[in-house]
């Protein structure tokens, strides 16, 4: 754990190691936000199908524009 207001910067190079170990292993990237968005648009059907729910619940696109990429 971290504390997030202080230490955001200082944590995101070890979340972005993390996420690119994960995804070379075959996991699927899970987690919102847009850390993620480049290792969503590496899965096209994943990214496909969160696009077509993302449109389908927020047509307008205003929640949480730019997360995963979206």
């Amino acid at each position: 754990f971290y504390d997030e207001e202080n230490q955001w910067d200082a944590v995101q190079p070890v979340f972005v190691d993390v996420m690119n170990e994960m995804t070379a292993m075959g996991c699927v990237p899970y987690k919102p936000g847009k850390i993620w968005a480049d290792a969503v648009r590496s899965y096209p059907e994943y990214f496909d199908l969160l696009g077509r729910i993302k449109r389908t619940l927020d047509p307008d696109g205003t929640l949480g524009p730019g997360n995963l990429g979206l």
